[in-house]
């Protein structure tokens, strides 16, 4: 019988348990589901609908070449892009699969460039970036502050 292990040390031979609703899952962790492996992305308890199939937000298909978290993403920028827009950038993490943005404390998944939309006008937002890859979730970078542009005075 083959021990499971979870964590950055598992392998795609690893014997994984099988996924349950119900249960705690933690990034790297692994599962079975119809004799497939998945590796979890995201902390997150296990409800009915949530299968690793149907969720890619919380799993991915466990390859076994994923040992090492990702490195945390660097060169977070963010600049207004009109009274209703910022753009926020950073650069390429090693090792990482996707990423989350954390603007004004909400974690989206997004890629580099993003555009945070729909912004009252001279508003003050912040960010903060991660890289997530199957073995785990890199720490958070360091937070960025910016405003949108003020909107034009009105012509008179």
């Amino acid at each position: 019988m083959t021990a499971a292990i979870f964590g950055p040390v598992a392998s795609a031979r690893t014997a994984a348990p099988a996924w349950s609703a119900g249960s705690s899952y933690r990034p790297g962790d692994l599962v079975s589901y119809v004799g497939i492996c998945y590796a979890c992305l995201r902390a997150h308890l296990a409800q009915a609908g949530q299968e690793p199939p149907a969720a890619p937000a919380l799993w991915r298909v466990f390859s076994g070449g994923e040992t090492e978290v990702p490195a945390t993403p660097t060169g977070l920028a963010a600049v207004p892009d009109g009274p209703t827009r910022i753009v926020v950038s950073w650069n390429q993490a090693d090792r990482a699969e996707r990423y989350e943005l954390q603007a004004d404390g909400s974690i989206l998944s997004a890629t580099s460039p993003f555009l945070h939309r729909n912004l009252a006008p001279g508003s003050s937002h912040s960010y903060r970036v991660r890289a997530l890859n199957a073995a785990g979730l890199s720490p958070w970078s360091e937070a960025v502050v910016c405003a949108s542009e003020k909107a034009p005075a009105p012509s008179r």
